[in-house]
């Protein structure tokens, strides 16, 4: 049952998670209860100081947020989610090669299922969706779903992106140069098509922090140990003295979405400033007073003839940045706890030899979206992380090498 479980993860589970993004913590679950079927050694108790204190701090925010139920409902889900990560430390680290080897084959045939999906609907989208109106009588304009210009969504890129990563560093290991080639370019496929800058980025800084750390192990893991630090603790000043309006004159075809997101970090900021030390309560970006209100840009740039605008709230659900939301919501404590743990997490994971360099990879690649897209809560967000964390736990060991002799 253990093996199925797995095996039904891999080959299915990646492929559905590019349709439906929340399935990720049914994927988790997945994978734990497969690993007590297995009755595999779960657990590490060397970081349960870390978790205490960090359910310490977002539990206690409860008395001050702005929201005591649902800080305290998210403290609870954050529970959940660091106990199956302290239980999958474990569970990665138990497999022995043959099952490492199985578990990879079986992830790679389920990955590529997962990147044609874009592939396909790239090239079968508009048939299908003349093909339905006619049959239906539907007028495409008139449905959500016909009207969108792809069936799979912006995140779908972000998940191959990651998962991507434990993929090509075993088709690097096995000298695949052809299969890589190709996953290479259904995932750019799938960036592009979607149209996800979010998975662009995190693509880019993944591969070169990969290929970096492989040149120069020990100074990249000097250059993560610090920059995972001032990260957190210095985001609050991009909004302080990134001028958006500037900005988007000054760069040709500015994206309408980042404007937003200066200034959703503008209005993160100043009410970081009303809160600096503990701050509003976690998860409290969602409730934070004014976020509701909607903005409203039009102005003229060199660029473009007609007025450039963009409008949307506030505060949409959360600051679109993990460094700001953590002070937003849980201050200058919080982004100091959370920048001791992207510390501990690059000090204990990212060693000084290229055996580390797909986890150097990793960590930079899922950075960038945690910056400028997710919020640091988000439970299919962490689950995705999650997984593909063990991802590369469980590689066969010839493949975290990067194809080091």
């Amino acid at each position: 049952m253990a093996a199925i479980l797995l095996v039904l993860q891999s080959l299915v589970g990646l492929p559905l998670l590019v349709l439906m993004t929340k399935g990720t913590v049914v994927a988790l679950g997945t994978m734990l209860l497969a690993a007590a079927l297995r009755r595999q050694h779960l657990g590490d108790k060397s970081g349960l100081p870390l978790v205490a204190a960090i359910l310490l701090l977002t539990g206690a925010s409860a008395i001050w947020a702005v929201d005591p139920a649902v800080t305290l409902a998210k403290t609870m889900q954050l529970a959940g989610f660091l106990a199956a990560l302290l239980a999958m430390r474990g569970y990665a680290d138990a497999w022995s090669e043959s099952e490492r080897e199985t578990l990879i084959r079986w992830s790679l045939i389920g990955w590529g299922i997962a990147a044609t999906i874009p592939a396909i609907d790239a090239v079968v989208h508009k048939p299908i969706v003349a093909l339905i109106s006619s049959v239906a009588g539907v007028n495409p304009r008139g449905s959500k779903l016909l009207s969108s210009g792809a069936f799979v969504y912006k995140n779908c890129a972000v998940i191959l992106t990651l998962t991507a990563l434990p993929v090509f560093a075993e088709l690097l290991r096995r000298r695949h140069w052809v299969a890589l080639g190709g996953g290479a370019v259904l995932l750019l496929i799938a960036v592009f098509y979607t149209g996800s800058s979010s998975a662009l980025m995190a693509l880019l800084a993944g591969a070169v922090a990969w290929g970096l750390h492989w040149l120069f192990p020990r100074l990249m893991r000097w250059v993560m140990s610090i920059g995972v630090v001032v990260l957190p603790l210095a985001m609050p000043l991009v909004p302080m003295f990134v001028d958006r309006v500037a900005v988007t004159r000054a760069i040709p075809n500015f994206p309408p979405s980042f404007y937003q997101r200066l200034e959703i970090w503008n209005f993160a900021l100043e009410r970081i400033r009303e809160r600096p030390i503990l701050g509003w309560g976690l998860d409290a970006a969602r409730s934070i007073p004014g976020g509701t209100d909607k903005f409203h840009v039009s102005f003229q740039v060199p660029w473009m003839p007609e007025f450039y605008e963009t409008s949307t709230q506030f505060m949409p659900l959360h600051p679109h940045n993990g460094g700001l939301q953590i002070w937003l919501e849980l201050g200058g404590v919080g982004a100091l706890l959370l920048a001791f743990v992207l510390w501990r997490l690059v000090r204990s994971q990212v060693g000084a030899t290229r055996e580390s360099s797909v986890m150097a990879g990793f960590i930079a690649a899922a950075l960038v979206p945690s910056t400028v897209a997710f919020g640091m809560a988000q439970s299919w967000w962490l689950a995705l992380l999650a997984m593909t964390w063990a991802a590369i736990k469980a590689l066969p060991v010839g493949s975290k090498t990067s194809g080091d002799e």
